[in-house]
This record gives structure tokens, sequence and C-alpha cells, in this order.
């Protein structure tokens, strides 16, 4: 009779320690949860106590060498000139405040009047340099074999200095340069021109040489964006009986919209504050101010003839129109966005 009821003994007692067992750890799991709990509250706590120590500072601190900098090449300068437009300046001396006799004298100036419409021929030009690069991009995008190597020769001359590309164009558009006497050469003299030497022709020269150095960087640009364009939609093209400019306009143009206004940004600031290393090298503004832009027309009023208020005033007016360009440039994008 004892042996049987032996094991069930022993049964009954293992499975109460294992009972005992489970409650105990029950409670164990229980007080390791409130622990955890605990240490997160007292975690989020030290958060909150480093947030109000000032800790969400340090990465201002670190951009504070940055912005100095910023203030005092940039800002600082920018400044300066903006009081001394409404001063007779005279560096170094006193200079007395002017108003706006300065802005006055600019409005009044026949040679600043025509410097403006300098500024807008070059700016009305923008549609050429947008379309060269976007027909190069897709045409080496689409039907030439080895379009890498002709991007690479079609941007080594944005990586030349523009003043040393401004020397080259002038020897070859000179009287006695290549140009005249090869077509002097084949009987055709009677197109050989004194390029920039002509109040006529001067402008569309610069034009054209400008947009033969910065094609290449569009043309890096928008091969860039169409590396994205999805195949699909140029095959249903061809598939509905498009033709080569049809896809361009219809389904490459629409995918490029996006780097276009930003390349159309790029644009306007070249023509308005960077045309300067051109003038310099090619026309020195002439004949007479045929060529002048803003940027030279500062440098020489200020440097060449040392009238500082006018210059500072024209930087003014240059600043003005920087910021229309920009802003109008930011608003297109933003709204091209939220479409």
């Amino acid at each position: 009779m004892s042996d049987v009821t032996g094991p069930r003994t022993s049964t009954a007692g293992a499975t109460e320690v294992g009972a005992q067992l489970n409650e105990a750890g029950g409670k164990g799991r229980g007080k390791s949860s409130r622990l955890l709990s605990v240490g997160g509250a007292l975690r989020g706590v030290a958060r909150q106590r480093a947030r109000r120590a000032g800790l969400p500072a340090a990465p201002a601190v670190l951009i504070v060498p940055a912005l100095g900098l910023v203030g005092y090449f940039i800002v600082l300068p920018i400044a300066t000139v903006v009081l001394h437009a409404f001063t007779n300046w005279q560096p170094g001396m006193s200079s007395p405040f002017d108003g706006l006799a300065n802005f006055r004298a600019l409005t009044t100036s026949e040679e600043f009047r025509s410097i403006l419409g300098n500024e807008a021929f070059l700016l009305l030009g923008l549609p050429f340099w947008v379309a060269v690069p976007v027909l190069i991009s897709f045409a080496l995008y689409e039907r030439v074999r080895g379009a890498n190597v002709f991007r690479a020769v079609l941007f080594f001359p944005s990586m030349t200095s523009p003043a040393l590309i401004g020397v080259l164009f002038g020897l070859l558009l000179s009287p006695i340069g290549p140009i005249d006497r090869i077509l002097t050469d084949l009987h055709m003299g009677f197109l050989a021109q004194n390029w920039l030497a002509n109040s006529g022709l001067v402008k569309p020269v610069l034009l054209c040489v400008t947009v033969w150095w910065v094609t290449g960087i569009g043309v890096v640009l928008f091969s860039a964006n169409l590396a994205t364009l999805p195949q699909n939609l140029l095959e249903q093209a061809e598939i509905d009986g498009a033709g080569w400019m049809r896809k361009l306009w219809t389904v490459v143009v629409p995918d490029l919209l996006p780097t276009l206004r930003v390349w159309l940004l790029l644009l306007m600031i070249i023509v308005l504050g960077n045309m300067f290393p051109w003038i310099y090298t090619l026309t020195h503004g002439g004949p007479g101010y045929a060529s002048t832009t803003l940027d030279y027309f500062i440098y020489n009023t200020a440097i060449n003839i040392g009238q500082f208020g006018p210059a500072a005033a024209a930087t003014v007016v240059l600043l003005a129109l920087l910021g229309i360009c920009i802003g109008l440039g930011m608003i297109v994008m933003k709204l091209a966005k939220w479409r």
C-alpha cells in the first residue's frame, strides 16, 4: 500500500513546489516590470533636465564660427555698401550723408539706362541658354554612342576660367584673328566683321561665347536628370508614333521641369552678377557702353573713375535685381513642389 501512495505523494509535492515557484516568478516579473517602468520614467526626467540644461544649444555653438565668417565677409560688406550708397563716399575721408543723390544720378544717366538695356538683352537670351543644353542632353541620351566622352568634352570649357576663355575668344574674334582670315580665304570676306567693336554685334557675340562656356554644366545637370527618366514612358511614346521632337516636348521636358527651374535661376545669377570676366577680357564695356554690364560698371566707376557713391548705389541696384530674381525662382520652385 505504501508503494502505491508514495509516488502520488511525491507528485503532489512537486506540483505544489512548482506552483510556489511560478508564484514567486510572477512576483519577480512584476517587480522587474515595475523597475523597468520606473527606470524609463527616470530616463525621461533625465532627458528633460538635459534639455533644460542647454544641450540642444550644442549645434548652435558649432555653427557660430561659420555664422561669424558669413557675417564678417558677406553681411558686413553688403551693409557697408548699402549705407554708403546714401553718402558722398570718400574712403578714408569724411563721407557726408547725401540722401538719394546717387540714385537720382543713376536714373538720369543715359549710360546707366543703356547698361540696364544690356542686362535686359542678356536676360532675354536665357531661353537660348536653356534650350541648347536640353537638346544636346537628350540627343546624347538617346542617339549617341560613347555619350560620356562627349559630355566630358562639353564640360571641359566650364572647368576653365572665364577670364582665360575671354582672352582666347578675344584673339579668335579680332580683325586679324583666325575667324576673319578663314572667311577671307574661303572668299567669304563679306562675312568678316570687327565682331567686338560693332555695337550691333557685340551683345550677340557675348551671348554666344557665354553659352559655349556654360553649356557643359547644363548638359551634365540635365543628363543626370535624364538618367532617372522611366524608359517605359519613351517606349510608350514611340508605340504611339511620337517622333524625336514630340518625345522631347511631351515626355522629357515635363520630367526636366524641376532641374530647368534651378538652371534658370543659376543663369539669372550669372547674367546679373558674373559677367565681369567676359566684359573685362573681351570688350572693356565697349564700344561705348554697348556691352557694359552692371558688375563691370561698378568696377569701372569705383576703381577707374573714383566715384564710390554712385558705384555703391549701382551695387544696391544689382543686389535688388538679384534678390528679385532669386525670390521669383524660389516662389516658382515652391509652387512646382505644391503641384
